[in-house]
């Protein structure tokens, strides 16, 4: 990957970054508000790759839902990225299924944007497959 590629991809970064610490910090505070332990709110950190997720199952938690009903959330919530997976897939083809699967897990409000206002100013983005 060319040193130019790298400066360019994190200064396109910068403001989601600073969207993701912002979220962060709001879920960490609500998460404990709502009086789920400090390490229940980290482990979800590192576990959940979903920070609507995190926002709506600390919420429930508060109000002692129970495993089956964040599942539910956590499911219904997250299906507009079948929207994005689908928006995206034609533009990757070119990509070997198990990177296409991680790109596919990678995917975020923030990154499918980023990805498709790429495509729209002409980057082909099956040529990030080669640089991911």
């Amino acid at each position: 990957m060319a040193r130019s590629h790298f400066w360019q991809g994190a200064k396109a970064a910068v403001p989601i970054v600073l969207g993701y610490l912002s979220i962060g910090l709001a879920y960490g505070v609500l998460g404990v508000a709502a009086g789920v332990p400090a390490w229940a709110v980290v482990g979800m950190s590192v576990f959940v790759f979903a920070g609507s997720a995190q926002l709506v199952a600390v919420s429930l938690l508060g109000q002692g839902a129970g495993a089956g009903e964040l599942v539910a959330a956590a499911l219904l919530l997250n299906l507009r990225h079948i929207l994005y997976a689908s928006a995206l897939a034609p533009l990757l083809e070119p990509m070997r299924t198990s990177r296409l699967a991680w790109v596919a897990y990678e995917i975020t409000d923030e990154t499918s944007w980023w990805l498709l206002r790429l495509h729209a100013n002409g980057v082909r983005l099956a040529s990030l497959s080669k640089r991911v």
